[in-house]
């Protein structure tokens, strides 16, 4: 009986902390609006899709101009392949975000950046883009 007891007060400890691994998220770079406007940012990880996620990343719903925003992803997204964040911009003046966003209201610009991009813009992504420079 006192097995199963430690048994069972272990088991979700160890699903707990194994769990938390897992899932710690890090500091990728910091997106800055250069722009006048407020806008809607969408980060999405699931690069090569480059529709709206279905599931995205972050969502900064006010991204206020001359503001910078830390974005954060999974500690193993530096570890993958295809380790590129997608930036979606809209105009803050959209009603809700969905699914079907994309279709209803075309993006303002689709940025993408690699990690090794990451470390040539020295950790920061802007919008607009700063020209003679490509975010890819």
């Amino acid at each position: 009986m006192k097995k199963t007891l430690t048994l069972l007060l272990a088991l979700p400890l160890l699903l707990m902390s194994s769990t938390c691994e897992d899932s710690e998220r890090v500091t990728a770079c910091m997106f800055r609006n250069d722009s006048g406007d407020t806008l809607v940012v969408v980060v999405s990880t699931e690069y090569p899709d480059t529709l709206f996620p279905m599931t995205p990343h972050q969502i900064i719903y006010e991204c206020l101009p001359g503001t910078c925003y830390e974005i954060y992803v999974d500690e193993d997204w530096f570890f993958r392949n295809d380790a590129v964040l997608q930036f979606f911009v809209y105009d803050h003046s959209i009603p809700q975000l969905g699914t079907y966003l994309r279709g209803i209201h075309p993006e303002r610009a689709r940025l993408e950046i690699s990690m090794s991009a990451v470390r040539d813009y020295q950790g920061m992504l802007t919008y607009p883009p700063i020209p003679n420079k490509s975010n890819h």
